[in-house]
């Protein structure tokens, strides 16, 4: 019985860290990866039809986009209170397919950095800070908001009117 609820726990797990997974950065916003939610875990591939021949030649940005969905994902579940086991795949093997998460054990010590590990994931999709926030050292996540929106600036004279 305790399996099967480990089980349901896993699948709800995964689930909500491939939905976290797809707001990693990635070269060019080209998003060059399939998530899988299969019986024997979570499973990353890259997709070749997203990759740029002409910026990525190589595709070697686009399996480094690949690699922060995934930590995205490795975060997800640690956020969830548990390990994420990463198996990653032979390169003899099938090419794109590029690792295996499943939910491992739980982590005792996650109440304390659970908050603060979703908030890094709901507010990464933006670059680490939310819009329209400047940096400030010295906080958790180093930006705050703007106390008001600043005059735009020309781009001719410098000044903070319009020159037209």
């Amino acid at each position: 019985m305790e399996t099967h609820t480990h089980a349901a726990t896993g699948s709800a797990v995964l689930g909500e860290a491939a939905s976290v997974a797809r707001y990693a950065p990635s070269v060019h916003n080209t998003q060059p990866w399939k998530w899988a939610l299969g019986p024997t875990g979570l499973t990353l591939r890259f997709d070749r039809t997203r990759r740029l021949p002409a910026a990525d030649p190589s595709g070697r940005l686009s399996i480094l986009s690949c690699g922060a969905s995934l930590y995205y994902a490795r975060l997800a579940v640690a956020a969830n209170g548990h390990q994420a086991e990463v198996a990653r795949s032979s390169p003899f093997g099938d090419r794109d397919l590029l690792a295996r998460v499943t939910v491992g054990e739980p982590i005792d010590d996650v109440r304390r950095h659970q908050d603060r590990l979703r908030k890094a994931l709901v507010v990464a999709p933006t670059g680490g800070r939310p819009p329209g926030a400047r940096w400030r050292p010295g906080s958790w996540n180093g930006c705050e908001r703007p106390s008001r929106p600043r005059p735009p600036t020309c781009i001719w004279c410098g000044r903070r009117t319009s020159c037209r």
